[in-house]
């Protein structure tokens, strides 16, 4: 499997570099968040988990799309940064758009989380 990646021009190390990137972004505002909540471990350490795997994903996406290095990890850093919230937010902006197709609505509480993750 790691052959099949490799043939396709899958760069282990670059993926690591990105992962780390991520981690970092997440871990700094999970560190930012200290100031107003207090600091707990379990937080901390699930922010940056999750961080770390969004900002991966959007590597992998920014690497498919053919983005430059830099680019690459400007996106993997601001999606780390972002973390859950971007995935949140992101799963609204799906919700929304496919409900608008299909001719249905979001509910008022779906609506009010959706303005949050905007406003934030």
């Amino acid at each position: 499997m790691i052959e099949e990646l490799k043939s396709e021009g899958f760069n282990m190390l670059q993926a690591l570099i990105h992962l780390v990137i991520a981690f970092v972004a997440g871990s700094m505002k999970g560190l930012h968040k200290i100031e107003s909540k207090g600091f707990k471990f379990t937080s901390f350490v699930a922010n940056a988990a999750v961080s770390s795997f969004v900002g991966v994903m959007f590597f992998f996406l920014s690497s498919w799309l053919e983005f430059p290095t830099s680019l690459c990890a400007a996106v993997t850093g601001i999606a780390g940064w972002m973390g859950g919230n971007l995935m949140d937010f992101l799963g609204l902006v799906l919700k929304k758009s496919v409900t608008n197709k299909l001719g249905t609505t979001i509910t008022v509480e779906e609506e009010k989380i959706h303005s949050e993750l905007i406003n934030k």
